[in-house]
């Protein structure tokens, strides 16, 4: 079970229930964390992941099985959104522009 900070500065206890399989370790054809994908985030614990995800801005192949158990892909930005693209770039900017710790918030999402 997680807990994280909210929006507002509460303490979120998550309802769900960790994952009973990390797939980026049972599936062959799993998709890779290369920019643009969606993963689990999880703690030391590879099949601990819940409803906490990140966007890979980069490729980040030191994710993928066997390091810190994987970190399983579950959906992809496509090459011909190019709005979305936009996001994850100005995304990264900010970040690697070193940023002043301001939180950059996500509006809407949806997955198709």
């Amino acid at each position: 079970m997680c807990i994280r900070d909210s929006a507002d500065g509460r303490a979120v206890v998550n309802p769900f229930p960790d994952l009973q399989e990390n797939e980026s370790t049972s599936r062959p054809n799993a998709l890779s964390n290369t920019r643009g994908t969606l993963a689990v985030a999880h703690w030391d614990v590879p099949d601990c992941g819940n409803s906490e995800f990140f966007i890979n801005l980069q490729d980040n192949l030191h994710l993928n099985p066997p390091t810190y158990g994987g970190y399983t892909c579950f959906a992809f930005v496509p090459e011909e959104d190019s709005a979305s693209w936009s996001v994850i770039t100005a995304i990264a900017e900010a970040i690697a522009g070193g940023g002043d710790g301001t939180r950059i918030l996500i509006e809407s999402m949806a997955l198709a």
